[in-house]
């Protein structure tokens, strides 16, 4: 082994600027065996000289436990002209970030014959990033005024409070000192003070005299604390400041936090419930008509999630400020908390209430500047109640408006429904569906039915279906499309989901024991699985000595549009695992081909809606036949859903699709009945066979 100076005369390389300083760079042939090293590697791996004798450490063998297959990828892509950047763990006592750059050697034009890795430490970085975000989630709901620093004071972050307490707005402060900006704290003995806690107890509390931008004198109490990175250096400073002048009192003052939303300045919940109770006394005193209306701002998780609590606190203000402009003085205006408002309409009529209604939608629809550049749009789901029409108290009132909100954001948003008896019978009956949901494993109502996938080239049996069914005692069959948003809302989906897993690999040894082959099964896993993930029924597969490939995951193509770091996991270590991945009913929804490409994706199925008119519409048989050159084009096989003819058949056999299922060849079956389909049609060397449109298709 030699060092990198020497190896590196006659190569042509771009070296990152990260590449500077506390780098590791080591320099590795095409086998991925390490021949050149600088001073920080030599030090980090403990490599005493530079001798021929260090020459032969392998690539993964300077990162145990990181993922082999992982790194030998990243060396293949280097030795091909492409670059690679990537993060891994490094495991130990401690665990440890590592950031690995592959850059490529070139010699001459397109010829390169060595790979450049430069390995950046970057724990600590992303441990202060973690802490950071943490403390700006957990400040940005305070009614205290708090500011976040770097190490030497200067401000990187503030909250709404901040604003309203000083009258600066973000950019006055953002970038300027802290201890320069709040001038009592450069006072010699309050500066003393403050050093000395921060040095003794990592932190400071104290009164000092602040200054509002309009020149107002006020006492604040002020809290600074110190965050250190796991180097024990001081990353940041948080500090924590409330206003303590009183000019109406301490009893006011305290009424008016109990009763008044801090961010919108609107009464909250506590104040709009007994400002409702009073106008319902006073409508039966007189009997003027009451409405009330509960509203939800769509996608505000959305604004909150990319843009910061912040901006999304602008958002709430403004949103608030428009709800005020659009009712009456005698209206009572209301923040119940998160994004939902209420709006109390004394004496109005139903014309009035519904003229509100659509005011209301076309103003929250205007875009928002939220400052510093970002735009947003936003729209409101409304839901309308009417006293005495609608509930005869304050309670079920709140209820059956809010019914009828949910109700609009279910039909597509961006609308105001008025509260229907039905809505509330249809609420009981999904609470008393899903209350039966719980209990159905455990009374065995559950049940994994199976639809054969069929080879279109040969006729044979190669995958399938598991389909989950309900059996109610009372209601008979209950279909998928009506417990699964059940199961989805109610978080039953995370146990029921892991059943059906565990249910599917037991089937799967059987089949295997019984009939000497292992068959693949396609389990759909919702979105909201995704959010505890994979690892129990992977983990079963391992221990069951079963390969990954047995199982084919099916997900919406809306899965590709989140990215979330859970999501990528997830496909990571179902890659890592040879599990399949196929996108169910394509076509139908986001159909994001982009994405097709950034992920593993291994079949594509294509929804029945397609297949249903391949023989009479043109337009669904051009876009049948395109989405399966387009699939394997890319390398991904297809399956068409539905197939119920003999003529679909011969038809996306001639397009060259994969695979099919549908009622032309079975229907879903319980256990027992696919049991006996395989024993039908197995050949005697082993594979299962199906006569097309025969009896061994038909059963039920």
């Amino acid at each position: 082994m030699v060092r990198l100076g020497r190896l590196l005369r006659g190569y042509q390389v771009d070296l990152p600027l990260s590449s500077q300083g506390d780098a590791l760079v080591v320099e590795l042939d095409r086998l991925g065996r390490v021949y050149g090293a600088n001073d920080r590697a030599i030090e980090f791996w403990h490599w005493e000289s530079l001798t021929d004798d260090q020459e032969g450490v392998h690539l993964y063998e300077l990162f145990p436990g990181v993922d082999s297959v992982c790194l030998l990828d990243a060396l293949e892509q280097s030795f091909g002209g492409i670059s690679c950047r990537f993060e891994v763990s490094l495991p130990g006592d401690t665990v440890r970030i590592l950031s690995l750059c592959f850059e490529p050697l070139r010699e001459q034009r397109d010829v390169y014959r060595a790979s450049l890795v430069v390995v950046l430490d970057v724990t600590e970085s992303r441990v202060i990033h973690a802490v950071q975000n943490q403390v700006t989630h957990v400040l940005s709901g305070a009614t205290d005024a708090f500011v976040v620093t770097d190490s030497e004071g200067v401000i990187e972050q503030v909250n709404g409070a901040y604003f309203r307490m000083t009258g600066y707005s973000a950019d006055e402060v953002i970038g300027k000192n802290l201890f320069r900006l709040h001038a009592s704290l450069s006072r010699p003995d309050v500066y003393k003070s403050v050093w000395r806690g921060i040095r003794q107890n990592q932190g400071w509390t104290g009164e000092i005299s602040n200054r509002r931008k309009n020149g107002e004198s006020y006492p604040e109490h002020f809290h600074l604390r110190v965050i250190y990175a796991p180097s024990g250096r001081c990353c940041h400073f948080v500090a924590l400041m409330a206003d303590q002048s009183d000019s109406q009192g301490m009893e006011s003052t305290t009424w008016k936090k109990a009763n008044y939303d801090w961010v919108t300045g609107l009464p909250n919940r506590q104040l709009f419930l007994e400002r409702l109770n009073q106008e319902i006394k006073k409508h039966r005193r007189i009997g003027h008509p009451l409405a009330l209306i509960l509203l939800d701002l769509d996608q505000f998780k959305e604004v909150n999630d990319t843009l910061g609590h912040m901006k999304g606190d602008v958002l709430l203000e403004e949103a608030a400020r428009r709800i005020l402009h659009g009712v009456r003085e005698t209206d009572t205006v209301a923040r119940l908390g998160g994004d939902e408002f209420a709006v109390i309409l004394p004496e109005c009529l139903l014309l009035q209430v519904q003229h509100l209604a659509h005011k209301l939608s076309e103003i929250l629809a205007q875009p928002y500047d939220l400052g510093d550049g970002d735009r947003c749009f936003i729209s409101a789901s409304m839901g309308i109640a009417l006293y005495p029409d609608n509930a005869q108290d304050l309670h079920t009132l709140v209820k059956h408006a809010d019914q009828a909100m949910y109700s609009a954001k279910a039909e597509g948003r961006n609308r105001f429904h008025y509260f229907l008896p039905a809505m509330q019978q249809e609420a009981q009956n999904k609470m008393k569906l899903t209350n039966d949901l719980r209990l159905a494993c455990q009374r065995g109502e559950l049940q994994v039915f199976y639809q054969p996938i069929l080879d279109l080239s040969s006729g044979r049996l190669k995958k399938v279906e598991a389909l989950l069914r309900w059996d109610h005692p009372q209601r008979g069959s209950v279909g998928p499309q009506v417990f699964i948003p059940l199961a989805e809302a109610s978080g039953l989906i995370h146990d029921i989901g892991n059943w059906v897993s565990f249910q599917v690999i037991t089937h799967i040894l059987r089949w295997k024991k019984r009939f000497g082959q292992i068959v693949q099964v396609s389990v759909n896993r919702s979105p909201i699985q995704f959010d505890q993930g994979d690892a129990l029924w992977l983990e079963c597969l391992k221990e069951n000595g079963l390969p990954g490939n047995c199982i084919t995951v099916e997900i919406t193509e809306g899965m590709l549009l989140k990215k979330s770091e859970r999501i990528q996991q997830t496909f990571l270590d179902y890659r890592n695992q040879g599990v399949e991945v196929s996108i169910d009913d394509f076509g139908t929804g986001f159909s994001a081909l982009s994405y097709l490409k950034q992920f593993d994706i291994d079949y594509l199925k294509i929804d029945r809606s397609f297949i249903s008119e391949i023989m009479a519409d043109e337009s669904d048989k051009a876009l049948t036949e395109a989405i399966i050159v387009m699939a394997h084009k890319l390398g991904i096989k297809t399956i068409a859903e539905g197939v119920e003819t003999r003529e679909q058949h011969d038809m996306l056999r001639r397009f060259g699709c994969d695979y099919a299922q549908g009622f032309w060849y079975a229907k879903p079956v319980s256990l027992f009945d696919f049991e006996q389909m395989l024993e039908q049609t197995q050949s005697p060397d082993g594979v299962f066979i199906f006569i097309l449109g025969g009896d061994n298709a038909r059963k039920d």
